[in-house]
């Protein structure tokens, strides 16, 4: 009976073994596994927007609207200040003067308002500005007005208007000749009527997508890939790029395609060239999808590669396309290749230590082969010994592709201590009852 307990607790043990060792298969659940990370990218063109406005100073000095009809005597200086203030992007400011009065017999010349010559130079009917005035910054155009002496007391009554228009072309990709007659070339200025705008400021930061690996999957940088261009201007042509990496122990394959989040003719205007490393892989207009999936790179653990994208706006756009919109949609798909970091990669550089078969989760390591004994050798043990048994019994278990884990190699090593005790065990108690 003692001994019949004995055998059914080994028994107990060896099914608690193989419990254990039945959970293990299970971990590997990333080796053939996809993930997937998609970045919103907008472009938003900019807008040419000026004020013109006109203030005088009151007994405190502080400045208030001016007082239109206001009696003068000849000879007289006048205050009115008139200011261009630059509401969007950075422009080139110029000025027109325009006088009336009543039948025409009042005589007016330019010395009446003399701008600051260091600021405004005259060409023909225009009066240019000779610096870019940029985002919230103001322009004095005039300060006061010199009434000439030589209106007499026959033009008492009379009425006159100096009519002030100013105009503003893009300072970006436009430099003026101040030295021709026409400095800004004929351009040919439209009215801007879209006001209260939201704008996006420039910002400064690196963008990039890694595989982690675990429950993080695909980790992106940025939210709007366009984001450091702030709003573009006709002409412009600017370029980013983004860092692609494996942080992950095993092998993975990037895969990359667009979609457009609008449909707007903006979409139809802007190219867009994008390179992986030094190959072309998509050059055309940004409504141009790319909707098959293309194969970016083949990294291994601490590989790395880059993407740039270059945007070129046409010159010749209009105002119709002022602060317009264009929304793309930039999606990234990792793909974990099932022979983890031995074999090559394709379109990435090493960027660290590591190569597939390091510590990290997801390593794959080679299972030692168990020493068997040739039946021809001296000392063979028969089919059905139980060291036989138990090696049978680890080689069916142990598993041979995945995920390493910490716990599990522990819970490995534990089993197969555990299976090759009971083997051993189990043949001393054998050949000790035959002896006896």
């Amino acid at each position: 009976m003692k001994r019949k307990w004995k055998q059914k607790r080994l028994a107990a043990a060896a099914a608690m073994v193989i419990v254990v060792f039945s959970a293990i298969p299970a971990v590997p659940a990333m080796a053939a596994g996809s993930y997937e990370t998609q970045v919103p990218s907008e472009i938003q063109l900019g807008a040419v927007d000026i004020m013109l406005t006109e203030t005088e100073t009151d007994e405190s000095r502080k400045e208030i609207g001016a007082t239109h009809g206001r009696l003068v005597t000849p000879g007289a200086t006048v205050e009115d200040i008139v200011r261009i203030t630059n509401r969007a992007n950075d422009v080139w400011t110029r000025v027109k003067i325009g006088y009336h009065t009543e039948g025409g017999e009042l005589t007016f010349t330019d010395d009446m308002i003399s701008p600051d010559s260091s600021d405004w130079i005259q060409r023909g009917e225009y009066w240019y500005c000779t610096h870019v005035l940029e985002k919230g910054e103001a322009e004095e155009f005039i300060r006061e007005i010199k009434i000439p002496a030589t209106w007499s007391s026959k033009d008492a009554g009379k009425d006159f208007k100096i009519n002030i228009r100013a105009d503003a072309v893009q300072a970006a990709n436009f430099t003026p000749d101040f030295q021709s007659d026409d400095p800004w070339f004929g351009t040919v200025i439209e009215a801007f009527t879209k006001k209260d705008t939201v704008w996006q400021t420039n910002q400064s930061q690196a963008f990039s997508i890694s595989f982690e690996g675990g429950a993080e999957g695909l980790v992106k940088t940025g939210d709007n890939f366009f984001s450091n261009w702030g709003h573009l201007m006709p002409g412009d042509t600017v370029s980013d790029t983004v860092k692609l990496a494996n942080h992950y122990a095993k092998q993975v394959s990037l895969y990359f395609r667009t979609e457009n989040a609008s449909e707007d003719a903006l979409l139809k205007q802007l190219q867009i060239c994008i390179k992986n490393g030094d190959d072309v892989i998509f050059d055309g207009k940004l409504a141009d999808t790319m909707k098959e999936e293309l194969l970016l790179a083949k990294l291994n653990n601490g590989d790395e590669t880059q993407l740039s994208y270059t945007v070129s706006v046409p010159k010749e756009l209009n105002n119709i396309y002022a602060l317009e919109n264009a929304k793309t949609t930039w999606i990234f798909r990792a793909q974990l290749n099932s022979s983890g970091g031995s074999g090559g990669h394709s379109g990435g550089h090493k960027g660290g230590s590591g190569s597939g078969n390091g510590n990290g989760p997801g390593t794959e390591k080679k299972n030692p082969e168990l020493p068997t004994k040739d039946s021809s050798q001296s000392g063979a043990v028969s089919p059905d010994n139980p060291i036989d048994k138990a090696i049978d019994t680890i080689k069916k278990y142990v598993p041979k592709m995945g995920d390493d884990n910490v716990e599990t190699t522990a819970l490995c090593i534990m089993g197969m201590s555990g299976f090759l005790l009971l083997a051993l065990w189990s043949d001393k108690k054998k050949k000790k009852i035959e002896k006896n």
